[in-house]
């Protein structure tokens, strides 16, 4: 369902509502290039150990790794991590359209459950972060909600990118640097300017 034109379709909103309740944000799900490390036992892995021990073990002690073999274990290690087993990131990552609808707690809502802060009761940090990342907020609006429950309802649109490029430094030599932003335009800035009722004159 993930995969299908109904979420990847460039021309439709996503609506998400609760995507993460029932979802543990420790929980891992294996997806396609992201393969888990097979599991082994004390003993077996005792045995790798020294396997590896004997492998990297030469006639004048341990052979030291250069910096490109360090590399090659850190890639190695990023491929074999699993995905997190989060709806709300799943959908981000098949989703190529402009507009997410998001209904829930957010990590600015000020949650009221201390087991679940700071991201709250709806949605995983995954994809909290990643949406923060690529979208931005353009519309949030608190909802009739239960005593205990700080629930929105939030619109967020892509964010285009562009590029800004700093000059060198002619007496350094430094190189021009380019370097990748967001461009979010004026009008679809959330005001910054936010107090609480009781705090509303610090601000005059």
């Amino acid at each position: 369902v993930l995969s299908s034109d109904a979420i990847s379709n460039s021309d439709r909103t996503l609506f998400l509502c609760y995507p993460d309740e029932e979802d543990s944000s420790s929980t891992l799900l294996p997806m396609e290039g992201y393969p888990v490390k097979a599991s082994h036992d004390d003993g077996a892995n005792n045995d790798d150990d020294a396997n590896c021990k004997e492998e990297d073990e030469g006639e004048n002690g341990y052979e030291e790794k250069n910096d490109e073999d360090v590399e090659e274990e850190e890639e190695n290690m990023r491929e074999i991590m699993p995905m997190p087993m989060s709806l709300g990131y799943q959908c981000l990552e098949n989703y190529t359209g402009n507009t997410i609808i998001h209904v829930g707690e957010l990590y600015t809502d000020n949650t009221l459950s201390l087991e679940q802060a700071p991201w709250g009761r709806s949605s995983s940090p995954e994809f909290q972060q990643r949406l923060a990342s690529e979208f931005h907020c353009i519309l949030k609006a608190k909802l009739t909600n239960w005593l205990h429950v700080k629930d929105t309802i939030s619109v967020w649109k892509r964010s285009e990118r562009c590029s800004i490029v700093f000059q060198g430094d002619d007496d350094s030599r430094e190189e021009e640097e380019e370097v990748e932003y967001r461009h979010i335009p004026v009008g679809e800035i959330l005001p910054m300017d936010v107090a609480a009722p009781d705090f509303k004159h610090l601000l005059q």
